[in-house]
């Protein structure tokens, strides 16, 4: 049996190895993968462990900037200590999601399903996500405005920005507002079937894409409707899963 460890802090992947000995697991457990670049590299190398745990929040990013790029049906028992991602983790071939620190019998759980071959929902209600405190995907802002606050619905942003430090919401009736969140939480807390990370100074609504061009380099540049002289280049990676996307 082959198992990989993506987990950027020593002291946790070092625990969850001698936790996996004393669950007598027999075999070679390669890590610690440290970051997305390093597990987009390991997966693009055509590694194929039987079982992948993966913390979630890691130096350089999300462990799910990965997985979107390096397609793989490899079975992920998510390992973190933020509940808010259980319902995106869900949709990476995740057996299951473990808060830290873990504990002894949860994995113990989680080993058994995998080796029956069953995802969660085969032998547990989808209720049980309520049990790791997963919350509704964000519905609105409220973003500071001259003397007060403006109430901003997601349904009004046309796309998000990370510039010169500052993340901005731009709105369809061309207005900005600088919010005090990191692009990789607004990813995590935005309802994925609205919203597209094209990289990593942009986020995009479905709904104002006005249309993409190819470029030689076959990166794609997204044409957004109300900002017309924004550009927002996808990469060639990145292009296929936009395109899928959209065309869903």
């Amino acid at each position: 049996m082959r198992i990989a460890i993506i987990e950027d802090e020593q002291p946790n992947y070092d625990r969850l190895k001698r936790m996996l000995k004393a669950q007598e697991i027999d075999g070679t457990i390669d890590g610690p993968l440290i970051s997305v670049v390093e597990v987009k590299r390991y997966l693009a190398q055509g590694v194929a462990p039987d079982l992948i745990f993966a913390d979630i929040r890691l130096s350089d990013g999300l462990v799910f900037e990965a997985f979107n790029e390096v397609q793989t049906a490899i079975p992920v028992i998510f390992t973190t200590a933020y509940d808010e991602y259980a319902l995106r983790a869900f949709k990476y071939n995740s057996l299951d999601y473990l808060l830290k620190p873990i504990d002894a019998q949860a994995l113990k759980q989680a080993l058994d399903r995998f080796r029956r071959g069953m995802r969660p929902e085969e032998t547990e209600p989808l209720s049980r996500l309520e049990t790791v405190g997963t919350a509704p995907y964000r519905r609105r802002f409220l973003c500071p405005d001259r003397d007060g606050h403006r109430l901003v619905k997601v349904d009004e942003v046309s796309h998000i920005a990370l510039e010169e430090g500052v993340v901005r919401l731009f709105l369809t009736d061309g207005k900005c507002y600088p919010i005090d969140f990191s692009m990789d939480e607004l990813e995590s807390q935005l309802d994925p079937e609205d919203f597209f990370r094209a990289n990593r100074q942009y986020i995009v609504h479905l709904d104002f894409i006005q249309g993409l061009t190819n470029h030689w380099s076959r990166k794609t540049l997204v044409r957004l409707q109300h900002f017309p002289q924004t550009e927002v280049w996808v990469s060639k990676e990145r292009s296929s899963a936009l395109k899928r996307w959209i065309n869903r």
